[in-house]
């Protein structure tokens, strides 16, 4: 990447880190295009294997990033659950450093991300003088340009962390507009916390569930799925012993509130 280069949320790269002359107006249009690429990956969100990667390379690629990734919290620590990863950077160091990281509040971008429930860049919080990430980051050409907290009902959900060749600075509208995408972001991911925590059922009991929900019987069930009545109920017993349940209505209930089936 050579020469400054206006991302279309509006933030502004430079190769010194200088924000270009852009009129406020095209400032909007550029926003306003990153979010409704990422709105559009969320409206159609299926699991977040799937619709996961796609939502951090629009994000990424519209910010004119090199690296995306997302971080799920597991009790007092931060863990990367996935990445968007540009192809010259597929199996790096610095890959593998980011999927071998666990981070506690307030330590690397996305702890101090997650700490403080708003979108942070490395001006805004203390030098972590040592950080092997950042280091890594370094020797492949890479700078931390932001991380910023998906957030549902005042809680950070995930944070999304980001890395680019090139210096960052953020507007004040481009802080509001991540922060906006983080709380959409943070919805869809909460109608589906099962999904954070690792769906606990296998792709044939899903289909199975689905079916179920749909309050069909067994026997039709079995007709639509092409497996014997025996076997549709073996599998509605382990959903329910995964879901800690006793019959098909609570199976039903967990899953969706879960996230586990639409």
């Amino acid at each position: 990447m050579t020469g400054p280069m206006q991302g279309d949320s509006g933030v502004t790269f430079g190769s010194e880190g200088s924000v270009s002359d852009v009129s406020d107006e095209r400032l909007a249009q550029r926003r306003i295009a990153m979010r409704l690429a990422a709105s559009r990956v969320l409206a159609q969100w299926t699991t977040l294997e799937v619709s996961g990667p796609a939502l951090l390379e629009v994000v990424a690629r519209r910010l004119g990033c090199e690296v995306a990734t997302l971080w799920l919290p597991d009790g007092d620590v931060l863990h990367p659950r996935m990445n968007w990863i540009a192809p010259r950077l597929a199996g790096s160091k610095f890959e593998r450093v980011t999927n071998g990281l666990r981070l506690p509040r307030s330590v690397g971008l996305p702890g101090w991300a997650w700490a403080r429930g708003k979108p942070v860049t490395p001006d805004t919080v203390p030098a972590e003088r040592g950080f092997i990430r950042r280091e890594v980051a370094r020797a492949h050409g890479l700078r931390t340009a932001i991380a910023f907290p998906a957030v549902a009902d005042e809680r950070v959900v995930a944070v999304i962390d980001l890395h680019t060749p090139e210096a960052l600075e953020l507007a004040e509208q481009s802080h509001q507009a991540l922060m906006g995408l983080g709380y959409e972001i943070g919805r869809v991911l909460a109608a589906r916390i099962g999904q954070l925590e690792g769906n606990p059922l296998t792709a044939r009991e899903t289909e199975i569930l689905t079916l179920a929900a749909g309050g069909l019987s067994i026997p039709r069930i079995a007709e639509l799925a092409g497996i014997e009545r025996s076997t549709v109920k073996t599998h509605l017993d382990h959903i329910y012993a995964k879901l800690a349940v006793s019959n098909r209505a609570a199976a039903v209930a967990q899953a969706l509130r879960k996230g586990l089936i639409d």
